[in-house]
């Protein structure tokens, strides 16, 4: 359960990350920096939603044996 806990971690973190540096782009006027931001933002949402997926069926398939 901890490396569970972890990987949210980093996806949580990837996330905010990706949020300040395509504000950051924004308020800089860098187009290649809100590029890297939104991108930032989608493999957090992305890798997030695969490991909470993994985890609940882990889950599922704990519970019947």
């Amino acid at each position: 359960m901890k490396k569970f806990h972890g990987k949210i971690f980093y996806f949580v973190f990837t996330i905010l990350f990706g949020a300040f540096t395509f504000l950051y782009g924004e308020f800089d006027d860098s187009p290649g920096g809100q590029l890297i931001g939104l991108a930032a933002v989608i493999i957090g949402i992305i890798g997030s939603m695969r490991s909470l997926r993994a985890a609940s069926r882990m889950g599922r398939t704990n519970k019947k044996s």
